[in-house]
C-alpha cells in the first residue's frame, strides 16, 4: 500500500499550523510523524503561494517523498501522477478535498479521509496495548453457563428437531 498525501490539507484540517505557530514549522512536524509508518508515502504541496526550502522542490527521506509543486496545484499533480502510474500499482489519496476525491476514485485509487489517516497515523507514534481480559473473581456470576450437562444438551437437540443419530456432516 502507498500513500499520497495533500500535505496542507492534512495539515490545515488538523489545525497544526495553529498548533505549532507557523507552516512550515507544522510541515516539519508532519513530515516527522510519518516517518512511524511503515508504508511507501508521497507528501504533495502546494508551492506556489508558500515556497518550500530554498532549492527544494523533491526529496525523498527514507520511504517518504516530498513534492513541492510551483506550477499549478498539488491536487492536479496528484491527478497528473495518478494516471501515470504503474498499472496494478495501489495508492491511497488521504485527503478531505471532495473535488481531489472524486478524481482519485475515476483514476481507480483509494480515498482515505484526514481523521482516519491521522487515527492510523496515532497508533503507528504509540500502538495502543492490546486490551486485557478482566479476572473473574470466584464469587462472581456470569449470564452463561460454564458446563452444559449431557440431558440440556438432548432437550436443546430435541427441541431445534435434530435426529439422535445425526453427524456433523449431515449439515
Amino acid at each position: 500500500m502507498e500513500y499520497w498525501v495533500d500535505g496542507y490539507n492534512l495539515i490545515l484540517r488538523n489545525r497544526w499550523q495553529e498548533k505549532e505557530g507557523s507552516l512550515e514549522r507544522a510541515r516539519e512536524v508532519l513530515l516527522r510523524r510519518l516517518q512511524s509508518l511503515r508504508a511507501e508515502i508521497t507528501v504533495y504541496f502546494d508551492a506556489s503561494k508558500m515556497p518550500p526550502p530554498p532549492g527544494l522542490v523533491q526529496a525523498r527521506a527514507g520511504h517518504i517523498v516530498t513534492i513541492f509543486v510551483r506550477e499549478g496545484s498539488a491536487d492536479d499533480r496528484m491527478a497528473n501522477d495518478l494516471r501515470g502510474r504503474a498499472r496494478g500499482k495501489q495508492v491511497t489519496i488521504v485527503t478531505d478535498d471532495r473535488e481531489l476525491r472524486l478524481r482519485a476514485k475515476q483514476l481507480k485509487a483509494k480515498t482515505l479521509g484526514v481523521a482516519r489517516f491521522l487515527e492510523r497515523l496515532a497508533k503507528a507514534v504509540s500502538p495502543a496495548e492490546a486490551p486485557r481480559r478482566k479476572k473473574r473473581s470466584a464469587n462472581e456470576t456470569t449470564d452463561r453457563p460454564q458446563h452444559l450437562s449431557k440431558k440440556e444438551v438432548d432437550d436443546w437437540l430435541d427441541y431445534m428437531g435434530v435426529e439422535e443419530d445425526w453427524t456433523p456432516d449431515d449439515l
